[in-house]
């Protein structure tokens, strides 16, 4: 390779305006520009609640929870604003903090720290980059908790351009970092609206009728206690033979229990080719197995385990009210598991569920106003994703290949 066509591979394919006719990018290996913290403090000095351990920093580099983690007896590693925390069990989950203060962490967080010739929040960006992380991945030890080879870490070849580049990169890419985490703030905060709204639309535990009521039904009766076997249908769920399962789309999808769910929705692995209960779209998912309650709805055609229960409301009552209504009453369920050996529940348990329940105009009043905050809620998500993706796509352009 000639020396021009060299200098081209560590140029990235976007620079800042101010940087385009700025030389080619520095290689240099991550040991010669950051240094792996080995300080150590007593857990006693440490500032209330500044410990952290791997289970403290969050995946997919969505940031960490303290006071997460119980605080342990003798040394944690040190680290100090703009240090770098790497869990380093499982890297592949994407665990890397850049720090916002002095703390703690276990010895399981790897600490960088960046020198004299590299900005922390541009090395931040190179340790969170999709190359970074394969790397690390790929030079792991270990089958079945690996970590993270520090030798190969610090062998890792990156490339530098100047401290004012670096700063103007990192600039970018961290504000972009602000926006997302504004964006999945607003989705926890909507969540949290929405469950302060259903506990005063539907009536608390030994009542009739809500607290807040629609100006239109504020004259209403109070609500009808039913059970739930008089309001849905109920159909429990079978297993077919594992011998009938595949990956080829033979037959129907198979909903088998929790693991098929992804964010209240059906979400199928498999499928299977004898059928034997089914759900359709549009119908409730119940969990009967630990953790019994949890519901969902089906985007799907497909044959139901025994992990599972669909609900499919009769005329006279509202599908999507329903659907709100049990996920309101999902802490009755696990109350009731708690303290004892209650890991499944049975056609009867279901059907024998007292809820008490308005006209349909009022259930579908209700059900409108919730949904439309869950749709709310999921644009506002699926915003978040999109900026995520954005900034991958961005960092790759940033970053020489």
């Amino acid at each position: 390779m000639t020396p021009n066509k060299q200098a081209m591979r560590h140029i990235p394919r976007l620079r800042f305006f101010e940087f385009r006719d700025a030389p080619a990018w520095e290689g240099k290996k991550l040991g010669k520009v950051a240094s792996l913290v080995a300080d150590k403090i007593s857990s006693k000095q440490l500032p209330k609640g500044r410990y952290l351990s791997t289970d403290s920093i969050l995946p997919n580099f969505s940031g960490v929870l303290f006071g997460h983690s119980s605080l342990p007896e003798g040394n944690v590693t040190y680290f100090l604003e703009g240090d770098i925390l790497l869990s380093n069990i499982r890297i592949y989950l994407e665990k890397a903090w850049l720090a916002d203060g002095l703390g703690g962490c276990s010895n399981d967080c790897l600490v960088f720290r960046a020198g004299s010739c590299i900005n922390p929040y541009f090395l931040y960006h190179i340790q969170t980059s999709k190359a970074f992380i394969d790397y690390a991945v790929k030079t792991s030890k270990g089958v079945k908790m690996p970590r993270g080879d520090k030798g190969s870490l610090l062998d890792y070849l990156l490339y530098l351009p100047s401290i004012s580049e670096q700063k103007k990169i990192a600039d970018c890419l961290s504000s972009l970092d602000d926006l997302i985490v504004a964006t999945s703030d607003k989705v926890e905060k909507l969540k949290e609206y929405k469950k302060g709204l259903m506990q005063k639309l539907f009536p608390k535990e030994g009542e009739t009728t809500p607290r807040l009521r629609f100006p239109d039904f504020r004259d209403a009766p109070a609500w009808e206690g039913k059970k739930l076997g008089e309001i849905a249908h109920i159909v429990m769920g079978s297993s077919p033979a594992s011998t009938f399962y595949n990956d080829e789309k033979d037959g129907l999808p198979l909903l088998q229990g929790n693991a098929d769910i992804r964010n209240r929705v059906s979400c199928p692995r498999i499928f299977t080719s004898s059928i034997t209960q089914e759900c359709k779209d549009g119908d409730i998912l119940l969990s009967v197995r630990a953790p019994v309650g949890m519901i969902a709805r089906s985007h799907h055609h497909a044959c139901i385990g025994r992990g599972l229960s669909v609900l499919r409301t009769y005329r006279i009552n509202n599908q999507d009210f329903l659907y709100q209504y049990l996920i309101q009453l999902e802490s009755k369920w696990s109350r009731l598991s708690q303290g004892s050996t209650f890991e499944a529940v049975n056609s009867a348990d279901i059907k024998s569920l007292c809820l008490f329940i308005p006209g349909f105009l009022e259930q579908k009043k209700i059900a409108a106003c919730l949904s439309s905050l869950d749709n709310l809620i999921a644009a506002t998500a699926e915003k978040a994703e999109q900026l995520k993706k954005y900034k991958k796509a961005l960092m790759q352009k940033l970053f020489p290949a």
